[in-house]
């Protein structure tokens, strides 16, 4: 991996540009669907990031965490969001997902239908389930921005 040899410093400086740039994409994408992958491992990062984005921006942030049980990806945002137009949604737990292959399989099908959402949609996913969605739903992965975000080590 990346952080093998990297200086501490050196990641918190990606971290922080990594950051400032999904929040200029939120930005904008105001009123728009645009589809960002949050790339991440480790979710004590994750969460000081989600952390340092809410600190850093005003948006309106819809967090929804996906269950283990679900099984589709877009109705599960439908239902969760109720009609609710947030400026950005960010999900979680894709990596909790127990049937996850058939979950991207049916993102797949459903790609189109994405473009429904009038903002932009942020997947924390980790580097196992971004690996499942190049290989299960290439037409949904090549549709995102991706932005990694890194663990320090001493």
């Amino acid at each position: 991996m990346m952080t093998d040899f990297v200086q501490p410093e050196a990641i918190t400086l990606h971290n922080q540009s990594s950051i400032r740039q999904l929040i200029r994409a939120i930005t904008l994408s105001q009123g728009e669907f645009s589809l960002i992958l949050a790339c991440c491992s480790y979710k004590i990062v994750t969460q000081h990031i989600v952390e340092e984005i809410r600190n850093q921006s005003s948006m309106g942030l819809r967090e929804i965490t996906l269950e283990p049980t679900t099984q589709t990806l877009l109705t599960t945002l439908m239902d969760q969001l109720q009609g609710d137009k947030p400026d950005a949604v960010m999900v979680f737990g894709l990596e909790s997902v127990l049937d996850l292959e058939q979950l991207l399989i049916t993102t797949k099908r459903n790609v189109e239908e994405f473009n429904s959402f009038s903002c932009p949609l942020i997947l924390w996913v980790t580097d196992e389930v971004l690996h499942k969605m190049i290989s299960v739903a290439p037409d949904f992965h090549n549709r995102a921005t991706s932005m990694e975000f890194l663990i320090e080590t001493d």
